[in-house]
């Protein structure tokens, strides 16, 4: 959380929703689709949400919960009710989030507003938040697990998957994916299911019938009640062939170079370093060489309330440090070929790192 003293500042203040601001859930762990105010003072922290949400706040979350209708009318309520909270503290230097309203703030001329970056204070997962990133993990898990059983059971006919007689399509996939992760309270705004030379583009997430191979597919789940995420990527072909099998066990053996590296101390970019190194050694453009075909993209990133936060396994990470929660997710990608990709979900320990991740790494299904 905020620590006001290392910030210097006699209180941090939010104004916004929390449904879509993870840090205002990070702060409040309330969630709501309405903007409310979160508030600290060295004496207590506290939330002021509309006389509806009262009650529900205060089954909710653990801060002091206080009306919206307890302060004076204002034509912003809101605004009303923010002074209000200033002055009755004698606040002066109010710390803000870096996105803070910028209406709000100019609002507020009479303090001295000190923008302040929580992207490192939410890096660092507490053992709670690392338990509940893991069942998000098992769910992708579980839904990576359906996806498979139905390309296990499909056809080859003419170069296209087909299954119970009709054409496997990516949204199929897709959807029998969705409906696993709902079965267990998450969703997934839009999970990779591409196949063929689509695979050659990351993000591509797929459409129409399924090619034997390559195909990826990406999971990254959210709870839709704790917020938490979880990421999840396997590569696999109904077909044997020689570039694939070994690009496949290339991608792996970068992977593992990752694991060997990542542990408090190390940063970011030597990890992401070694992933390449590796990769140009068995021939490969890497972002190091600005290559537009091999490995593209980062090595890796955080996973939290957010699917991307800090930190990065990339050129210019930083210091890597006990809690964080990463994905590995080396890849090679061409567009005469397609890509593989193979993504885990990884916590640093205190001398090296732990693999939440346990499905399976079968090329050939």
């Amino acid at each position: 959380m905020v620590n006001l003293k290392k910030n210097k500042v006699d209180c941090f203040l939010s104004f916004t929703e929390s449904y879509h601001d993870s840090n205002m859930y990070y702060l409040s762990r309330f969630l709501s689709a309405d903007p409310f105010i979160y508030f600290k003072t060295p004496e207590k922290e506290s939330i002021i949400v509309p006389q509806m949400e009262v009650e529900r706040a205060r089954k909710d979350c653990n801060l002091r919960v206080r009306s919206l209708n307890e302060f004076e009318s204002d034509r912003d309520r809101y605004l009303g009710a923010i002074k209000e909270l200033l002055n009755e503290t004698g606040c002066k230097e109010v710390g803000v989030p870096r996105d803070f309203p910028l209406y709000i703030a100019q609002k507020l001329n009479n303090y001295k507003l000190k923008p302040i970056d929580l992207t490192e204070n939410r890096a660092v997962k507490t053992e709670s938040e690392i338990n509940l990133i893991h069942s998000v993990q098992k769910t992708a898990e579980m839904a990576m697990k359906k996806a498979v059983s139905i390309l296990k059971k499909s056809s080859v006919e003419r170069n296209k998957l087909y299954y119970e007689d009709r054409p496997l399509t990516s949204d199929y996939i897709r959807y029998q994916i969705n409906v696993e992760l709902l079965k267990n309270d998450c969703y997934s705004s839009d999970t990779i299911v591409s196949s063929g030379r689509e695979t050659s583009s990351p993000h591509n997430s797929g459409k129409g019938t399924l090619n034997p191979g390559p195909i990826i597919i990406d999971i990254f789940p959210k709870n839709r009640e704790n917020r938490y995420c979880g990421d999840l990527t396997r590569s696999f072909s109904k077909k044997t062939d020689e570039q694939t099998r070994r690009i496949y066990q290339d991608v792996l053996e970068a992977q593992e170079a990752a694991f060997d590296l990542i542990k408090p101390g190390a940063t970011g970019s030597e990890v992401h370093n070694a992933v390449c190194e590796n990769l140009e050694q068995k021939g490969y453009e890497t972002p190091r060489t600005n290559g537009k075909t091999g490995f593209i993209h980062s090595t890796g990133h955080g996973v939290g309330l957010d699917l991307h936060e800090h930190p990065r396994l990339s050129k210019g990470g930083g210091e890597l440090k006990e809690g964080h929660v990463v994905t590995v997710e080396p890849g090679i990608y061409n567009p005469s070929f397609g890509g593989i990709r193979i993504e885990d979900l990884v916590v640093v320990e205190e001398d090296s790192c732990r693999n939440l991740t346990t499905y399976r790494k079968n090329l050939y299904i």
